[in-house]
């Protein structure tokens, strides 16, 4: 792992790929503020693909943190983005929150 923190983001051509991933390792060795403050040493340039990827992972971590401020700030810049989006990516939008609500959460379809 201290490799991997070690490891410039110009190296490897993937920057904030790399960087949300890393973030992902941290989360799931518990190490959830280490994960938080590593996003934040470079947030991604300009609103871009990156950009709302790296909002919601930074979100959750906010919410895991308790920083519900943080999370509610990131949720609104996804939902945006969501929203601006051409059709056919608001359809697979639409299709992935259907996907991870429960199905006994969801309406009966008529």
């Amino acid at each position: 792992m201290k490799s991997l923190l070690a490891l410039p983001d110009s190296n490897t051509g993937r920057g904030s790929t790399l960087r949300l991933e890393i973030a992902r390792l941290l989360i799931a060795r518990g190490q959830v503020a280490e994960a938080a403050a590593y996003l934040d040493q470079r947030p991604p340039a300009g609103a871009n693909f990156n950009f709302v990827l790296w909002n919601l992972e930074r979100g959750s971590i906010a919410k895991r943190l308790g920083d519900t401020a943080r999370a509610q700030r990131s949720s609104a810049l996804v939902s945006a983005a969501w929203t601006e989006a051409d059709e056919p990516l608001r359809q697979l939008a639409a299709e992935r929150h259907l996907a991870v609500i429960p199905r006994a959460a969801r309406s009966p379809q008529k």
